[in-house]
């Protein structure tokens, strides 16, 4: 799923991203303070309605549970953001109520968030608690087994207080409402198959020391030990509810399928090569495949390639063997690159690499039936061989000019020789 720099970068900073923008941009003076108010509230034990923030006289009505409560914001974004009309005074919310804006006061009662009673299902990964009600303190007393759930109810919800982004998407979560044997009852942030975005691969995997794996992309229990060794890959995953959630494989082992997490044991896109690839550019060399310490470079040539995994490739040199990452070596070339939306004509006799004049074959040969795909990317080389990036189901790939035909290229062939045709 990660196949370079460049996407990883991609990936990286379109999740802090999202990550950031879960963080409410309303309220400046109560959000630096770390209050997270957002547009609504959802209230999950009955909360009594006052005129005020403060609880005097008799209640103007009460709210039950469980049922999602508009914030009343009123006219504070207008009014110059003036604190006396932030609709959270101390511990007090200000809400839409059937009788005009109210009060109700903040507590274990109530959820930053929303409320959806969409009935669905989801495949629990992990072994969760029940709760009589979405509150951390009213546990059943029982637990609940990974297996497919009948889900009747979903509450979003968002902490009440938060200093970072990072810190936000951390304590941010769901709360399920599932039929059980014991009737409906509440999991808190379970982990779901369904929030996994698993993704169909197909490459080999090569593992240099023992891995743990398991029969869900979650850890539980002691797993099964996996030895070093080359193994199938036929998916992988990413909760993605923060950047410290672990990317997940799916493997093939003993006839079944297992899921094992990335670890720095663990090299993906693995491939042998034994055979020479060429670096047109002088490029940094590491020990592993992976950025450590910097250190020298290999200059310009042809090396004999021995391994692969990614776009780190293992070379031998003068001083014995080097990793170099092909995608790091192409950034230092960008002027030579130019991003295009391009159709090309793929056909049977298309090769496709990993990395331009490498020598790095991804797909020999006989591999792709004709077909046109969409080219994001053309790259010229220092001799003037022209190769486009393209994007297909097993992920970006590049192929030389010689083994494509540009679309329009093709029409405009076709239409000059009607011309011809015509003129006769």
């Amino acid at each position: 799923m990660l196949r370079g720099w460049r996407r990883m970068r991609g990936k990286l900073l379109a999740a802090l991203s999202a990550i950031a923008l879960l963080v409410p941009v309303w309220g400046a003076e109560r959000v630096e303070a770390g209050s997270t108010i957002s547009k609504s509230v959802v209230v999950v034990r009955s909360a009594e309605l006052y005129p005020s923030p403060e609880k005097t006289g008799q209640p103007l009505g009460v709210v039950s549970g469980i049922q999602q409560v508009d914030v009343d914001w009123g006219d504070w974004e207008e009014d110059g953001r003036k604190p006396e009309k932030f609709p959270q005074r101390g511990d007090w919310i200000r809400v839409k109520t059937w009788l005009g804006p109210a009060w109700i006061e903040d507590g274990a009662g109530v959820l930053y968030g929303g409320y959806d009673e969409e009935r669905g299902e989801a495949h629990l990964l992990n072994t969760v608690e029940l709760y009589n009600t979405p509150v951390e303190g009213d546990a059943v007393g029982a637990w609940i087994a990974p297996q497919k759930l009948k889900v009747t109810g979903t509450i979003s919800f968002q902490p009440k207080d938060s200093g970072s982004a990072r810190q936000f998407a951390a304590l941010s979560g769901e709360w399920l409402r599932i039929e059980t044997w014991l009737g409906d009852k509440w999991i808190y942030k379970p982990a779901l198959m369904e929030k996994m975005n698993r993704k169909e691969q197909s490459y080999a995997l090569k593992l240099t020391g023992e891995a743990k794996a398991y029969p869900l992309p979650h850890v539980e229990g002691p797993g099964e030990t996996i030895p070093a060794g080359v193994v199938h890959v036929t998916a992988s995953a990413w909760e993605g509810r923060d950047m410290g959630s672990p990317h997940w494989y799916e493997i093939e082992w003993n006839g079944e399928k297992r899921w094992i997490p990335l670890g720095d044991d663990a090299w993906i896109q693995y491939r042998t090569l034994k055979r020479p690839i060429r670096l047109t550019e002088a490029t940094d060399v590491h020990e592993k495949p992976r950025y450590g310490v910097g250190g020298a470079e290999l200059p310009p040539g042809t090396y004999e390639a021995i391994e692969a995994t990614g776009p780190w490739v293992h070379v031998k040199t003068a001083d014995g063997t080097a990793w170099v990452d092909m995608e790091r070596a192409l950034l230092r070339q960008r002027e030579r690159a130019v991003w295009i939306e391009e159709d090309v004509k793929l056909s049977e006799k298309t090769e496709s690499y990993y990395y331009p004049q490498t020598g790095d074959v991804y797909h020999a040969k006989g591999f792709f039936s004709p077909q046109t795909v969409k080219s994001f990317e053309r790259w010229t080389a220092e001799d003037g061989e022209v190769w486009y990036h393209i994007q297909t189901a097993g992920g970006a790939e590049w192929v030389n000019e010689d083994g494509v035909v540009p679309a329009d290229a093709g029409e405009k062939a076709h239409a000059a020789a009607e011309g011809t045709a015509e003129g006769k």
